[in-house]
């Protein structure tokens, strides 16, 4: 939700809200420490909880993020906000029973992202003012609504951003906006598995070298959207490709089974990709039909990280795939991909990669799906709205 307030100067005791574990024994005096938030007059409140919450007194309780997005202690002062400064707050409504005295509280998730705070002084220019940025972020969707309708969902902020280009040169709103939209292309990619998905078996060879065979299985769904620049990400209307994670082995029987038991996953933790390793499979859209009924891919596979592993006699192939990557790696959009997805009409899949080097020298990378067999894709696929735009409210 997103609320138009103006800090007071009490803090008062407002409790984990169910945020982080009870304290315990073991924990430093850090962690056990009290939680406390800062009093704060509503003048107006949006999102889906901005009904549940009367202009008013409620309370803002701040919290930092570890590096995997989660939630932890804040550790500045409870009073991150100087008494009067007003601005629009993005955050999420607890639930009434873990409400501070009964007063509606609101858990900040970026408040560094608040101009009030201070804490980014003469690094984020603010163009817009607080009543801009509240009818701003009240357009920002929620999780939900990303995961229903990725593009739908930000219809609204697109349109809000068209009407405003100005202020996209507000530090906040460029952030705000930019993390939605790519939000919303994550979730685009994501919802469906990708008609690529499987498990393939490759030639991977060079000029004058012998054929190496390996296998590979990728996910069922993308993992992420590629995005290319970043000035233009506010007006996305479509994901430009998708990443699409895959392990990659010498042998078929390394490939982890689609549904491992016990022993497998504990063997696989213990042992780790001895033979092999991750690798990721970048598919530029949209993809191009032809007359027969074949969609046409175009993209890369990439095994810089896992040629050494791969193919340990052949020095040299590992020198020419690391010597093409680190001469393309800085031009990620690939204005001419060099690998190819043929996707015929009977479901067969075939990939052709050529990787051109100088000198007359080449690595060719030939893939042919031999099953449908691909991994679940993990269910914590982490958004930017996760963190920012407060899930569910």
């Amino acid at each position: 939700m997103v609320i138009l307030a103006t800090a007071e100067s009490d803090t008062v005791l407002a409790g984990r809200g169910g945020l982080l574990p009870p304290p315990r024994t073991g924990l430093s005096p850090w962690e056990r420490a009290p939680v406390y938030g800062l009093t704060a007059q509503v003048a107006r409140a949006g999102g889906p909880a901005g009904p549940q919450v009367p202009a008013g007194r409620v309370v803002l309780v701040p919290w930092s993020h570890d590096c995997g997005g989660y939630p932890v202690r804040w550790g500045a002062t409870a009073a991150w906000l100087p008494p009067g400064a007003t601005d629009a707050i993005v955050g999420r409504l607890r639930p009434p029973e873990h409400w501070a005295g009964g007063v509606p509280t609101i858990d900040v998730f970026r408040p560094e992202m608040v101009r009030g705070a201070g804490i980014l002084p003469g690094l984020v220019r603010w163009k817009a003012t607080p009543e801009e940025l509240f009818g701003f972020r009240a357009t920002i969707p929620t999780r939900a609504q990303l995961r229903a309708d990725p593009w739908g969902a930000v219809a609204a902020m697109q349109a809000w951003v068209r009407a405003h280009p100005e202020l996209t040169r507000d530090g906040s709103v460029l952030h705000d906006a930019s993390g939605a939209m790519r939000s919303a292309a994550h979730e685009s990619v994501r919802a469906a598995p990708s008609p690529l998905a499987g498990t393939y078996r490759v030639e991977v060879s060079r000029t004058g070298g012998p054929v190496h065979i390996i296998y590979m299985r990728t996910q069922q769904t993308p993992a992420s959207a590629v995005i290319y620049g970043d000035s233009a990400v506010p007006f996305l209307t479509a994901a430009a490709g998708y990443q699409l994670d895959m392990y990659i082995r010498a042998h078929e029987s390394r490939l982890p089974p689609v549904h491992p038991d016990l022993w497998a996953r504990i063997r696989r933790r213990i042992t780790g990709p001895r033979d092999g390793g991750d690798g990721t499979l970048h598919i530029q859209l949209p993809e191009v039909p032809r007359t027969d009924g074949t969609w046409m891919y175009s993209g890369h596979l990439s095994l810089w990280n896992v040629a050494h592993t791969l193919f340990p006699n052949d020095r040299q192939l590992q020198r020419w795939i690391s010597e093409w990557s680190e001469a393309h790696h800085r031009n990620m959009a690939f204005a001419d991909p060099p690998g190819e997805a043929a996707l015929r009409p009977a479901a067969s899949a075939e990939w052709t990669e050529i990787l051109q080097l100088p000198g007359g020298r080449a690595v060719t990378i030939r893939a042919v799906r031999i099953s449908g067999e691909a991994l679940p894709s993990p269910v914590d696929q982490s958004s930017y709205a996760d963190l920012v735009f407060a899930p569910g409210g």
